[in-house]
Order: structure tokens, then sequence, then C-alpha cells
């Protein structure tokens, strides 16, 4: 009777494994809550705090949104390679690390600016509301007999 033994790694170590396997379940995510909150392009117009983009800004802006895109994606990718391969390349650890700081970083710019907005357009509808309740009341002369 021959009980298979489990494979003994002498890639990566169990903390590297922790590592790159949590990367490659959390970068996922964030690109998901990315798409669902909408462009990156407007994440990266948030940043950037343009509010009208012009036709030349539009396009440096999502040049810079796919540009960090692809390196989300890129690292998405070594760390899944990574954790296939039971072994990593020089320079992975940082470019995963960095594609994950960009990813909740992003995400993070994303969220900030929609309460932003949302705190301005608050404070817009009340200057709004003040100035027209003003506005609306006639002004009354102490002599006018109307009154």
């Amino acid at each position: 009777m021959m009980i298979a033994l489990a494979k003994t790694s002498t890639g990566l170590s169990a903390s590297q494994l922790a590592f790159y396997a949590t990367a490659a379940t959390v970068i996922p995510v964030l690109l998901l809550a990315l798409a669902v909150r909408g462009a990156p392009a407007r994440v990266i117009s948030h940043i950037a705090g343009v509010e009208h983009l012009t036709k030349r800004s539009a396009g440096v802006t999502k040049l810079i949104a796919l540009a960090l895109l692809t390196l989300i994606v890129t690292g998405e990718i070594l760390a899944l390679t990574a954790l296939k391969n039971d072994r990593v390349a020089s320079g992975t650890l940082t470019f995963v690390l960095l594609a994950l700081v960009v990813a909740v970083l992003a995400v993070l710019f994303d969220v900030i600016g929609r309460v932003f907005s949302q705190i301005d357009e608050l404070i817009g509808d009340a200057t709004t509301a003040n100035a027209g309740s003003d506005s609306e009341q006639p002004e009354q002369n102490p002599g006018d007999p109307a009154a």
C-alpha cells in the first residue's frame, strides 16, 4: 500500500504563498469595485482635480487610466503565475505590491471623490434653497398701506 505524500515546495515560503494568494484574490475584487462604481477615467479625473474635461485632458486622463489598469492587471497575472509555478522572478514582489497599492488608492480616491461630490451638492442645494427663500419674500415698505 502506497501513501501519496504531499509535494514539498522548495519555491515559495509560506508567507510568500499567503501574500500571492491574497493578492490574487484582492486585486480582482478591487477591479470589480472600480468597474461597478464607474469608469476608471473618472477616478483619474478626481485625482487630477479636473471637473470638466476638455478633449485633450480627457485623452490624457484615459491614457493614464489605461496605464494604471495595465499595471493592476499585470500585477494580478504575476501573482497568479507565482502561485502556479511555485516560484517568483526577480521584481515580482515589488510589482504585485505596487499593483495592490494602486488598486486600493484608485478605489479610495473614487469613494472620496464621490463623498466630496455629494457634500458639494448638499451645500449647493442648501445655498440655493436659502437664496430662493430670501428672493421669494416680497420686501414691504413700512409706509406702504398694503402692508
